[in-house]
C-alpha cells in the first residue's frame, strides 16, 4: 500500500452459489477463516451457500481487535435475506443487478464453485479490472480456470490450488495493485 495514501483496509469479495455443495462450503469457510486471519473485510452476496460459509469462518476465526468485517450485499430490500454471520448487512434492493455491486466492492474477486450468478459476478469483475482467482473444481470457477472473458485484458482469471494459494496470491495483487 502507498504510505500517503490513507489506510484503508482490503476488500475480499468471496462469491459462489447460495446452492453450494459440501466440499465448496468446507472451501469458503476456510476461505473466510484465512481472510480474517490477515484482518481484510470480507464481501460476499449475503445469502446461504458459499456466502454463508465464508461469512460463518470469517467470523470464526476473526480474534484480533484491528479485525475487518464482514459485509453483505443482498438483491432484496429485506434484512432478513442475509445470513447470520455478518456484521453488515445492506439490502439493495437491485435484484440481480446488485451482482454489479458485490463484483465493484472488491479489490480482488475469488470464486468457489457457482451458478450463473456466479459467472455474471465474474464477468463483471473482470470488465470492472478487478484480479479474478478461483478455487475448486466445480461450477463455473472450475470451468473457467486459466481463462480470459477477452483480449481487453492481458491477464486471465488465476487458478488457485487451495486457500493457502489463494491469500499468497491476494498479497500479491494487492501489493501490484496498490
Amino acid at each position: 500500500m502507498d504510505p500517503s495514501r490513507p489506510f484503508r483496509r482490503p476488500n475480499i469479495v468471496v462469491i459462489g452459489s447460495s446452492e453450494a455443495t459440501g466440499d465448496e462450503e468446507d472451501l469458503a469457510r476456510q476461505l473466510g477463516s484465512a481472510i480474517a486471519v490477515q484482518r481484510w473485510n470480507l464481501v460476499c452476496g449475503g445469502r446461504g451457500g458459499v456466502m454463508r460459509a465464508a461469512a460463518a469462518g470469517f467470523r470464526a476465526a476473526r480474534v484480533h481487535p484491528d479485525a475487518g468485517c464482514s459485509v453483505g450485499l443482498l438483491p432484496g430490500a429485506d434484512f432478513s435475506e442475509a445470513n447470520e454471520f455478518l456484521d453488515v448487512v445492506i439490502p439493495t434492493g437491485l435484484g440481480l443487478a446488485r451482482n454489479a455491486l458485490v463484483a465493484l466492492a472488491g479489490d480482488v474477486v475469488l470464486a468457489v464453485g457457482g451458478f450463473a450468478g456466479t459467472l455474471s459476478e465474474m464477468a463483471m469483475a473482470w470488465q470492472f479490472d478487478k484480479p479474478i482467482g478461483v478455487l475448486g473444481q466445480t461450477g463455473w470457477a472450475g470451468q473457467l480456470r486459466n481463462v480470459s472473458f477477452d483480449s481487453r485484458r492481458s491477464d486471465s482469471i488465476e487458478s488457485l490450488d487451495d486457500v493457502e494459494a489463494a491469500i499468497l496470491w491476494v498479497e500479491r495483487r494487492l501489493r501490484v495493485d496498490a
